[in-house]
C-alpha cells in the first residue's frame, strides 16, 4: 500500500520544466529598445502633424488668431 502511495505522489508532484529566458532581459537590445520606442515615435509624429495642420488652417485668420490659439495650446 505505502509503494501506490508513493507513486501517486511522484506522479502528482512533478517538476516543472525549467522557465525560458525572459527576451526582455536576455534578448538582443538594439531590436528590443527600437520595437519600445517605435509607437512613441509614431504619436509625436502624429501630434506634430497635426499642430503643422492646424497652423495652417488658423494662418488665413490672421496673425493674433495665431498668437491666441498658441496661447491656449501650446504645442
Amino acid at each position: 500500500m505505502p509503494s501506490s502511495i508513493d507513486n501517486l505522489a511522484g506522479s502528482i508532484c512533478l517538476p516543472s520544466p525549467p522557465s525560458p529566458l525572459n527576451p526582455l532581459l536576455h534578448g538582443p537590445l538594439l531590436s528590443t529598445l527600437i520595437r519600445l520606442a517605435l509607437p512613441t515615435v509614431v504619436v509625436l509624429f502624429m501630434t506634430t502633424l497635426l499642430s503643422v495642420a492646424e497652423t495652417y488652417f488658423v494662418s488665413a485668420l490672421g496673425m493674433d488668431a495665431i498668437a491666441a490659439a498658441s496661447l491656449v495650446c501650446p504645442s
